[in-house]
C-alpha cells in the first residue's frame, strides 16, 4: 500500500471506531484515547518517527467519539493545539517535528478545548523533565535532539486524568 493508502485506512478506521464507541461504549472513551498514544510513544522512542497513520487516525477516532455536544470542542481542540504545535515547529527549526505536530493535534482533540491549557502545561514540564533526564544521562550536545512524542502524551494523559 502506498502512504497515501495507509493514511486514508488509518482515518477511516479510526472515524469507524469512534463512531462505534460513541454509540456503544461512551464511558471507554478516554482509555481508548491512550491506545495511540501509547504506541506513538513506542514508535518515536524506537525510530524517532510518529506515523500519520496513527496521528490521523487517532484524530478522527477522537473526533467521531466525541459526543455531538463536545464534538465542536474537540475540534477546537485539535486546532489549538495543532497550530500551537505548528509554531514550535517552526521556531524550532527541526527540533520539534510535524509528527510531534500533528500528535499535539490529535491530544487536542483528545482533550478538548477547555484543558488543552492543562494538556500544554503538563507536556512543557515532562520535556523539560525529559531533556534534563537526557542531558544528565548523554551529556549537553550542539544539535541535541529528542523524542517529543513521551511529553506529550504525558501531557495528554494529565489532561485527561484532571478532567
Amino acid at each position: 500500500r502506498t502512504a497515501g493508502q495507509r493514511v486514508l485506512l488509518g482515518a477511516v478506521v479510526g472515524l469507524l471506531a469512534g463512531l462505534l464507541v460513541a454509540w456503544l461504549l461512551v464511558e471507554l472513551r478516554a482509555p481508548l484515547l491512550a491506545v495511540p498514544l501509547a504506541i506513538a510513544v513506542v514508535t518515536d522512542l524506537r525510530s524517532r518517527r510518529i506515523p500519520n497513520w496513527l496521528t490521523l487516525g487517532g484524530t478522527a477516532f477522537a473526533l467521531a467519539s466525541a459526543l455531538d455536544s463536545v464534538l465542536v470542542l474537540a475540534a477546537l481542540g485539535a486546532l489549538a493545539a495543532g497550530g500551537i504545535g505548528l509554531l514550535l515547529a517552526i521556531a524550532a527549526r527541526g527540533g520539534f517535528g510535524m509528527g510531534d505536530v500533528k500528535l499535539l493535534a490529535y491530544a487536542g482533540a483528545a482533550v478538548t478545548l477547555p484543558s488543552v491549557p492543562d494538556l500544554l502545561l503538563a507536556m512543557s514540564l515532562a520535556g523539560g523533565a525529559l531533556a534534563i533526564a537526557l542531558i544528565v544521562e548523554r551529556g549537553m550536545r550542539r544539535g541535541m535532539t529528542m523524542p517529543f512524542g513521551p511529553a506529550i502524551a504525558a501531557g495528554c494523559a494529565w489532561a485527561l486524568v484532571v478532567h
